[in-house]
């Protein structure tokens, strides 16, 4: 918060919504108890043009060529048409999981940076690569912000060169597992939910006092 913010402004921290009936199909959780490690997950959930300019393609392949597996969520998108899904040992194509519940299993996060999953990703200790989609709208802020918090890297360009460089760089740079651990501390901290609250029912009281003026 800004000091010179006048009092009707706050902050008041994440607000998350966690799906606690959510059992992880038989298939996911083989997946990511198998050789090789926790994979990459890339996830683009709404942004359709990923696809269409081969951005999941590239960060598939980008992080294959580092040898590490990927989880790949289309959300509305559609998948890549490429034979790397063919292995199935280290490709898993899913529609969709809580983010709260995978992100944590992942070696990174490739993502668009819009603002709910760019604060599941804060919350999960785990680093991101974000390439923006919509650079008119919030993503490429939220990008900045997490590359000048060391929880990973703005990638504004996603050739497949630049996104292996990016995913080698946050998943092997000690600075950003640093930085990573720290968010997720200060996320964990935070009260957004009882704080939201608090700030609903004072600006009531506000205007209950100013009615009664």
């Amino acid at each position: 918060p800004d000091p010179q913010w006048q009092r009707n402004v706050a902050v008041c921290g994440w607000l998350f919504l966690d799906n606690e009936a959510f059992s992880p199909p038989p298939d996911v959780v083989k997946f990511l108890n198998g050789p090789g490690g926790p994979p990459v997950c890339v996830n683009f959930g709404s942004m359709v043009l990923a696809s269409e300019a081969n951005i999941i393609l590239n960060s598939v392949k980008a992080a294959r060529k580092l040898g590490y597996r990927v989880l790949l969520i289309t959300g509305w998108g559609k998948a890549p048409e490429c034979d790397l899904f063919e292995d199935a040992d280290n490709c898993m194509l899913v529609k969709g999981l809580p983010h709260e519940w995978i992100f944590p299993q992942c070696r990174c996060i490739v993502h668009h940076g819009g603002a709910g999953t760019t604060a599941r990703a804060l919350q999960s200790g785990v680093p991101s690569v974000i390439v923006p989609i919509l650079k008119w709208a919030d993503q490429t802020f939220w990008a900045r912000r997490v590359e000048a918090a060391d929880c990973g890297l703005h990638a504004p360009d996603p050739s497949q060169e630049k996104l292996e460089a990016a995913i080698d760089m946050v998943c092997t740079s000690a600075s950003v597992r640093r930085g990573c651990e720290a968010m997720k501390r200060c996320v964990g901290n935070e009260t957004g939910l009882e704080t939201a609250v608090e700030m609903i029912e004072t600006a009531w009281d506000w205007s209950e006092q100013e009615r009664n003026a």
